[in-house]
């Protein structure tokens, strides 16, 4: 494209009113096919299962449990050199043909019949899908940096082209994953994730069109992102009804092309800029290149214009506190940080857990019944399609306590407790989950489904936008950055997790109690932001009492800043 033609860039800097809502809706669009997509693993794991990928490594001691349907006793069944042996001695094998995905077994009465499914419960198949999702989920949150980063630099355009072929290349490995290739899996859901990523960064943006009502677009994006889920359940779908997981992706490679057209057409090379007063004239690509550049140099020369040594501000009486722009390194040693930061870990592994471990944790409960793991799978990612709803709850949540405590003295206590009720509820939300997986009930499946979709949804919302909110703008990407990181690497963990759920026959029940601690260790986070608030809101009411000097108040307002760099 020219730099002449305006075309290219009057769609997102046009005047009407028509173009911002189609430019909105295929933001939504968008991030609900793309952005998203790997936590819908659970359907994935079902049709890989079923198509027999890795079922190579439960040849020896594969062990499943079934049920004496006459007398209501447990049967050990164990496949050993592809033949099944069993703990009673009155049950033996009657047929097994390699075309169908069951076998079959029944006593001289008949009285006794157990179906195993295989791979339904192989051990190694199981920790081979989970190690899959882990390293997958890890990469996506190291990569929220790097492509964070990289659309920084380079802008929009730029990074939706790196981005593109990532996924082009994730969906091509799933195409070509079969049971003679199935290590293709690892770099499939890692690719999707690190291609899909960008898609939700750039379109956020959008929500800069719109003078009002800019929080509902972002809401309705992220909704996007969180629904995205249902992409892979979809494929499962499909999958029921001959249409192999080959096909699907092959489909969705091909509709991936339709993130070209608004990379060239819809979106700037730059980024689209709040602007009270836009400009008619066409200013093409290259104006939009150059407002971009010299808007992301004045920032980047912010924390040198305003930031002070700790020395400077010993000079000048007092020490630092979070109203005032310090260097980056003081902020990453702020408590407030630091638990903000074991908060989003403890709270996105339980729901790393949970997702990568949805098909385990069914079959289990379900007591291998595939039909029903099937239909609970579906319902899983049914209700994560509800996030669209619960995202805008989540900001609702939120606005409504700014509005409750705008009346506060302390600008750190009017910022601090409108995010105490959403990140509690966060932390509560963790401990009822690890509660109710707990309860080996299908009947309590749907509300855990609930559960985790609202956790989900303030998780992510309250965990940017506290770092927004309490810490200077120009840090955001490098703070928020940082808190990812530290939460992909904590994510890690998930996979010795896993591990140790299989080890013993109440590893799954310990490995909950375990979470369900961790959920409850999460709540230091907000009762250390309802301290720091209280006390920096009881010395900010002393240091305006008339009664007090001037070298009293500054002595209490050290007292209390001090809270926030020691």
């Amino acid at each position: 494209m020219s730099s002449g033609t305006c075309s290219t860039m009057l769609l997102s800097d046009s005047k009407r009113s028509w173009v911002k809502y189609a430019l909105a809706g295929w933001a939504f669009i968008e991030c609900l096919l793309f952005a998203g997509i790997l936590y819908g693993w659970g359907s994935l794991v079902f049709i890989f299962k079923s198509e027999g990928i890795y079922a190579d490594l439960c040849g020896y001691d594969d062990h499943v449990h079934s049920v004496d349907k006459m007398n209501k006793s447990n049967i050990n069944v164990y496949r050993n050199n592809g033949k099944l042996n069993t703990s009673n001695p009155s049950v033996h094998f009657i047929h097994s043909t390699s075309s169908t995905l069951t076998e079959t077994l029944n006593n001289h009465n008949g009285n006794t019949t157990a179906t195993v499914t295989k791979g339904q419960s192989c051990l190694a198949q199981d920790s081979r899908m989970s190690l899959c999702f882990t390293i997958s989920s890890s990469i996506f949150c190291v990569s929220c940096v790097v492509m964070g980063a990289v659309n920084y630099k380079l802008g929009t355009r730029l990074t939706r082209l790196i981005a593109f072929p990532f996924f082009i290349a994730g969906s091509l490995c799933f195409v070509f994953l079969s049971k003679d290739r199935p290590w293709l899996m690892f770099p499939g859901l890692s690719l999707i994730g690190i291609g899909g990523l960008p898609v939700f960064v750039t379109n956020t943006q959008v929500s800069n069109l719109f003078k009002s009502g800019s929080s509902s677009v972002v809401g309705l994006i992220v909704g996007g992102y969180d629904m995205s889920s249902a992409v892979f359940l979809v494929i499962k779908l499909g999958f029921h009804r001959g249409f192999s997981h080959q096909k699907g992706f092959a489909v969705l490679c091909g509709m991936h092309v339709m993130t070209l057209v608004s990379t060239f057409l819809f979106l700037p090379k730059g980024f689209i800029e709040q602007r009270e007063d836009p400009t008619t004239g066409c200013q093409g690509d290259e104006g939009g290149r150059r407002l971009s550049e010299g808007l992301l140099k004045k920032r980047a020369q912010l924390p040198r214009q305003r930031s002070m040594t700790v020395m400077e501000y010993r000079v000048r009486g007092r020490r630092p506190s979070l109203a005032d722009t310090q260097p980056l390194s003081s902020y990453l040693r702020q408590p407030l940080f630091l638990t903000h930061s074991l908060w989003l870990c403890i709270l996105q592994l339980r729901f790393y857990f949970f997702i990568g471990n949805l098909n385990t944790f069914l079959t289990r409960v379900l007591d291998n019944d595939t039909q029903q793991v099937s239909y609970f799978t579906n319902a899983c990612f049914y209700t994560m399609m509800g996030g669209l709803f619960t995202s805008f709850l989540a900001g609702i949540v939120y606005d409504s306590q700014k509005a409750i405590f705008k009346g506060g003295q302390s600008k750190l206590y009017r910022r601090l407790m409108p995010a105490l009720l959403p990140v509690s509820l966060a932390s509560l939300l963790t401990v009822v989950l690890s509660v109710l997986v707990l309860v080996p009930s299908p009947a309590v499946l749907y509300v855990i489904f609930i559960v985790m979709t609202l956790l989900r949804s303030f998780l992510y919302s309250v965990a940017a936008a506290f770092i927004q909110e309490i810490f200077p703008s120009q840090y955001f990407a490098l703070l928020y950055g940082v808190t990812m990181i530290a939460a992909g690497l904590f994510s890690l963990f998930q996979y010795a997790l896993f591990s140790w759920s299989e080890s013993y026959h109440n590893g799954p029940k310990h490995v909950e109690v375990f979470l369900l601690c961790a959920g409850v260790l999460s709540a230091i986070h907000p009762l250390y932001m309802l301290v720091c608030a209280i006390r920096e809101e009881r010395s900010t009411r002393q240091d305006d009492q008339p009664q007090l000097g001037s070298a009293e108040g500054t002595g209490n307002r050290e007292k209390v800043e001090t809270v926030f760099t020691d």
